[in-house]
């Protein structure tokens, strides 16, 4: 019963391999589709170590080249893009020429780990070779100044001389002070490095009026006139790079007191006294007539309380507040108290606009508050309160000299404070109202009030005042400006700082119209990217050109910011950037490089995604189509049926998502109709490359393409030695075969060849054998064993191989003899690490062996297929150890080990490669496969749900986690498995959810079909996610991976 049970699970076995192999194993999408499979790379199973050497060989090998391979490819860069770099490194450039891939490797993967590629002297450790044109590369730092690239391959050396430019990229460290005023002016200094004469310094949106470039370490500024109080960034920028320190610095609001209460106390101090105004958070200190408050409490930036000290003598003083970013005084601040009878001692404020209309405050003491009269500048102003200390009233218009005196009168008592009062300052306009950054223009203010000393400040700075001014106007001279947004006017009188007076937003500064910096500086040809520029004198009507044609969406964030998406590019390379406006215009030569993101490797390339995505969809349906863009498919980002990320791809087959939110991962899903569907998830790169194939009509997948032309090899197998007596039945037999390129071209992959007009069994000492071949390199071998017709039986012992034989057509390899000298008279044994148990029940391992000859093939062990008559492998077990004989005396290296674990229940399997340098015999310790990747179960769509939903889920016991997953829905037809819908994702996740208008179109396509769901595992040694191409989603590159299959279901 147990051997019934084993041959019903090896059928399993062998079914749904091969139903794998048909889904997964025979994607070409990493190159050319060929008539034949490169074979599995020796470096892909995990341990591969160091090679211990080559098998003993009865003659030399020949690796040749190819007859018909024509010239050999020429390596060259011809284009690099862009041509410049910070000393940095770190940006990723694109090599176009020759070479890259032809003539290396058969796959990008291949041909990138057979490259080396140096600027300068400085190896790039961080490269990818896209196609045999193209080769992406993270530049390595290297010294400022021109650098040589050089690239070597198998196609030889090629040195690009002075072909790039290292320049000391801008960037800022530090800025001290980290605060200032509103009203600017403070000055600030900025170091880091790359700093030229050419840079501008932005605090948020506003330029610095100036700026002095002291070394390339280090600068000093000038803060611009802000119009708020907050953080704010500074930007510094050039053409050689763009520094930001996020809200580094600090505007804080002008000191001002607008109110003191209350405004008189004893002589002896303890008056507490609220003062009202902005500025007040990092006060020091406050004084009243210049000694300090007994106490003060600082409530928030806009109060403060202090308690009186005691006075010096009876009388007015002014009140001092200094913080630790400002001083400010009140004129008219405080009266002390003396009991001298009647005393006016000052007017609060003593301020106030020429229209009158405000309430000031009178304060002294002894008066008679039912008596009280008051005049400004002789006229009289209304009474609204009156104490014997205060007498508050309403300020009538002014009607003469803007400094006014102010008289109190109680009927008995009589006093006047000459020009206690002032009306303020009034400004109505400036003329011009405008004039160029640099300053010197002469212009006239002119208003109400204006003091013979006053001071006028332009922005941040103080302008230059040319003569006298009058009471109705000032002559002046602008200073440097800042650019960025129309600044304010501010006038104030020497003598007295509280009268000053603010034209809001009055004068604009005329910026240069210059282009500085595009971020990013490269994008691809499909356009769309969304680039920042900045620059100087951007506005209204400012256009931008990348080459000849002009951006889209072009948005002036300020005037000196602006966004656009790159317009389409005819063809990559870099193109000059222009900004125009008003007759106007500046270039960056050279300040964009277009690329190309295709991938003939498919799937991530290039760099992190940061904001852009470039999706390129490529036809897989046949040899004819391979590679062809696919135009006006639908490509979206996530699931929401509305996102504003989706769209169809251009003639290229390309589209560009660019917006700042696409810095997450994100599942990209692409569908045309008649095509296949295809999602990937966790897409966390800038680049992707997918491959859609047809799935019916005129498009339908073509013929593979013809192999290579038909020869033959023969010879006579010589060493003929009986291991023992023959029995009844029994003969010696030499079973002659090719080596096979790889190990997916033989069991339990592939049935046994077709040998019919061929002399692959030898029973003779000298007798000839005769195959049929292909043209190419070959290596032929022959097992000497028993045989038993009877028995059905084969009893190998001995083995002989023949290498580096080329054939042609025109000449088939003749005389090709193998001697049987290689004893097949070591056991391996095999310990199964970690094994799985499904369901709880032991998987059955059935473990395969293949000698590898490098480019010559592998040969199997004859337990792998019978020598030659079965299609799955007779050494098994449910435990962990097992004995595996029939291996010839040789190092681990030389040999590939691979495990099948099969689910008993459910059909599904888990496999793992393994190669083991070293002794692997029995002294030796033997070889250990494993951990097993646990197989997964689907749970989506279950079984009793036949409809599907758009959801694939699957559960997995504990054990190794995989690098990617693979999910393919299919149909079955008579020419074999149809995929319809194939899905990437991390082999972290364990669902996946489709788009619902993918989803759709799937159901519209095939509404009755039953579809069946494969989940593929798997793991690849330095793997890396972000960085796969279509060629690790082969078989080929696996170490261990697992599949499951799901229910039939209808969409």
């Amino acid at each position: 019963m147990r051997s019934d049970a084993m041959r019903a699970n090896r059928s399993l076995v062998l079914g749904a391999l091969l139903l794998s192999a048909a889904l997964y194993g025979g994607c070409n999408c990493g190159g050319q589709p060929s008539g034949e499979d490169a074979g599995v790379d020796a470096g892909v199973v995990e341990d591969a170590g160091t090679d211990a050497g080559e098998p003993p060989d009865a003659g030399p090998t020949d690796a040749g080249e190819d007859q018909d391979a024509g010239p050999p490819p020429e390596l060259k860069i011809d284009q690099v893009l862009p041509p410049r770099g910070p000393t940095t490194g770190g940006v990723r450039v694109t090599l176009r020429g020759s070479g890259f891939l032809r003539g290396v490797a058969d796959r990008a993967t291949a041909a990138t780990k057979n490259t080396q590629v140096k600027f300068g002297s400085n190896p790039a450790q961080d490269f990818q070779v896209i196609d045999d044109g193209t080769l992406d590369v993270r530049v390595p730092p290297g010294k400022a100044g021109l650098a040589n690239i050089t690239v070597e391959n198998a196609n030889g050396i090629f040195v690009c001389e002075a072909c790039f430019t290292y320049f000391e990229e801008l960037f800022i460290k530090t800025a001290t002070p980290k605060e200032g005023p509103l009203r600017g002016g403070t000055e600030v200094t900025v170091t880091g490095g790359g700093l030229t004469p050419d840079v501008q310094v932005l605090f948020g949106g506003l330029s610095a009026p100036q700026i002095t470039v002291v070394d390339s370490k280090e600068l000093t500024v000038v803060a611009p006139r802000a119009t708020a109080p907050g953080p704010v960034d500074i930007t510094v920028f050039s053409k050689n790079g763009v520094g930001v320190l996020r809200n580094v610095f600090r505007y804080y609001p002008d000191l001002r007191v607008s109110s003191v209460t209350p405004l008189s106390g004893p002589l002896a101090g303890g008056t507490q006294v609220t003062l009202s105004g902005t500025g007040f958070f990092g006060t020091m200190s406050v004084k009243f007539g210049g000694v300090e408050a007994a106490s003060f409490t600082v409530v928030d930036d806009d109060q403060l309380t202090a308690v009186t000290p005691p006075g010096m003598a009876a009388g007015k003083v002014p009140i001092t507040i200094t913080t630790t970013r400002d001083q400010w005084t009140v004129r008219d601040g405080f009266y002390y108290e003396g009991g001298a009878g009647f005393v006016l001692g000052g007017v609060a404020p003593h301020v106030g606009p020429a229209a009158g209309g405000n309430t000031v405050t009178l304060f002294g003491e002894g008066f008679d508050p039912g008596n009280v009269s008051v005049t400004i500048g002789g006229q009289p102003a209304s009474i609204v309160s009156a104490s014997a200390n205060e007498v508050q009233v309403i300020v009538p218009p002014r009607n003469g000299a803007r400094l006014a005196d102010v008289t109190l009168t109680d009927g008995t008592n009589t006093q006047t404070l000459a020009d206690g009062y002032t009306y303020r300052i009034e400004l109505t306009a400036i003329a011009p109202a405008r004039g160029p950054i640099t300053g010197g223009t002469a212009a006239t203010v002119t208003g109400t009030g204006i003091p013979a000393d006053a001071q006028v400040n332009v922005g941040a700075l103080a302008a230059e005042v040319q003569g006298a001014p009058s009471e109705t106007s000032i002559a002046l001279l602008t200073p440097k400006g800042q650019g960025g947004a129309p600044t304010d006017v501010w006038v104030r009188e020497a003598a007295d700082p509280e009268n000053e007076a603010v034209l809001k937003d009055a004068f604009t500064y005329d910026e240069v119209l210059t282009i500085g910096r595009v971020q990013p500086d490269r994008g691809a040809i499909a356009g769309g990217t969304l680039v920042s520029v900045l620059g100087t004198g951007f506005g209204e009507d400012t256009i931008v050109r990348f080459g000849k044609y002009v951006a889209k969406d072009i948005k002036v964030v300020d005037a000196h910011t602006l966004t656009c998406r790159t317009p389409k590019a005819d063809d990559i390379g870099a193109v000059d950037v222009q900004v125009e406006r008003l007759g106007a215009s500046d270039p960056l030569p050279g300040g964009f490089a277009y690329f190309d993101p295709r991938s003939i490797s498919g799937g991530l390339s290039g760099g992190p995604l940061s904001g852009t995505l470039n999706v390129t969809v490529l036809d897989n349906t046949s040899q004819a189509t391979y590679g062809l863009p696919v135009e006006l498919a639908t490509v979206m980002l996530g699931t929401d049926p509305f996102t504003p990320y989706q769209g169809v791809t251009d003639q290229r087959g390309q589209i560009t998502f660019s917006d700042p939110a696409l810095v997450k991962a994100q599942t990209v899903t692409v569908f045309k109709e008649g095509y296949q569907t295809a999602t990937v998830t966790n897409v966390n790169a800038e680049n992707l490359t997918v491959f859609i194939a047809r799935t019916g009509g005129d498009g339908s997948p073509a013929p593979p393409p013809p192999g290579p032309p038909p020869s033959i090899i023969s010879g006579h197998v010589t060493g003929f030695k009986a291991p023992r007596p023959l029995g009844p039945n029994e003969k010696l037999e030499a079973r002659v075969f090719l080596a096979m390129p790889s190990p997916y071209y033989m069991a339990p992959f592939a049935n046994p060849p077709n040998r019919t007009g061929q002399k692959w069994q030898v029973v003779k000492d000298g007798g000839e054998y005769l195959l049929a071949t292909n043209s190419g390199l070959h290596a032929v071998y022959a097992i000497l064993g028993i045989a038993n017709n009877q028995a059905k039986s084969f009893e190998p012992y001995l083995m002989g191989i023949k290498r580096g034989i080329t054939v042609t057509p025109d000449q088939p390899a003749t005389n090709q003899d193998i001697i049987l000298d290689m004893h097949l008279d070591m056991t391996v044994p095999v310990t199964i690490q970690d094994p799985i148990s499904p369901g709880g029940v032991p998987a059955m391992n059935y473990l395969y062996a293949w000698l590898d000859l490098g480019a010559e093939g592998f040969i199997p062990n004859p337990n792998n297929w019978a020598s030659g008559e079965g299609s799955i492998s007779s050494i098994g077990t449910t435990g962990t150890q097992v004995a595996f004989p029939n291996f010839p005396q040789l190092d681990g290296s030389n040999f590939v080990f691979m495990n099948v674990a099969q689910d008993t229940v459910m059909g599904t399997q888990s496999i793992f490669f393994r190669r083991q340098p070293g002794d692997i015999s029995s002294a030796g310790g033997g070889v250990t496969i494993g951990p097993m990747l646990p197989i997964p179960t689907i749970t989506e769509p279950p079984p009793d749900q036949p409809v599907f939903n758009g959801k694939v889920s699957w559960v997995t016991d504990p054990g190794p986690t995989p690098d990617i997953t693979q999910v393919s829905i299919f149909k079955l037809t008579l020419l074999g498995p149809v995929t319809l819908w194939s899905i990437v994702l991390p082999g972290t996740e364990t669902s996946v959810t489709l788009p619902p208008a993918a989803v759709q179109k799937l159901r519209n396509d095939e509404p009755n079909t039953p579809l069946f769901a494969q989940v593929v595992s798997s793991r690849s040694p330095k793997f890396s996610y972000n960085q796969w191409t279509y060629e690790t989603l082969s078989q080929l590159t696996w170490s261990s991976y697992t599949f499951a299959l799901s229910t039939a279901f209808t969409p």
